[in-house]
């Protein structure tokens, strides 16, 4: 179960019998074929990726209150690390001139670059979201519930009733329109 959540660069992976294990979403985000492959005569996919492509994202915007102190931790050291690195480059640079590019520094139009997490939760969310189409395409389930949980955004646990709910009533959306099965 550890594994699961495993996502490289956020959770470190688990080893387990020989094998690093990390969450088999990066290769099989909605397992239909899996499924199949166990005998399911019936198959009903959650897709959770629809609609996360392209949302703006931020770890800063996470709230503290998620109970996630392992992650806080080394959220911490690395901040250590990096406020030694930037104190350090900043001495170096404090002789440079860069008065030529201080017209950046004021535009309006400039928006700031994204974080390596924001960077790094985007990549996930777009090789999860083609991994999912592809797959989706390739076998799709019998029946296929998306809840739109673009809202919420990477680490909000603290947010898993409102997605429950969103999964819930997309799932009875889902299952009025199916057409009576006989057998």
């Amino acid at each position: 179960v550890r594994a699961s959540i495993s996502i490289p660069g956020i959770f470190t992976p688990v080893r387990n019998n020989g094998r690093i294990l990390v969450d088999g979403g990066l290769v099989n985000p909605v397992p239909v074929s899996v499924v199949r492959e166990m005998g399911a005569d019936f198959v009903i996919a959650v897709d959770l990726s629809h609609g996360i492509v392209g949302r703006k994202e931020s770890i800063q915007d996470t709230p503290p209150e998620l109970g996630v102190s392992h992650l806080r931790k080394e959220n911490q050291l690395v901040t250590k690390k990096k406020n030694r690195i930037l104190e350090a480059l900043n001495n170096r640079l404090a002789a440079i001139d860069f008065s030529a590019l201080s017209w950046t520094k004021h535009s309006p139009d400039v928006e700031p670059l994204p974080s390596i997490f924001d960077v790094m939760t985007s990549s996930i969310n777009i090789m999860e979201a083609q991994i999912s189409a592809t797959r989706l395409k390739a076998d799709p389930p019998d029946l296929l519930i998306r809840p739109n949980l673009s809202h919420i955004k990477f680490l909000e646990f603290n947010r898993a009733s409102e997605a429950i709910a969103e999964g819930y009533d997309e799932t009875k959306c889902r299952l009025a329109m199916l057409p009576m099965r006989r057998e």
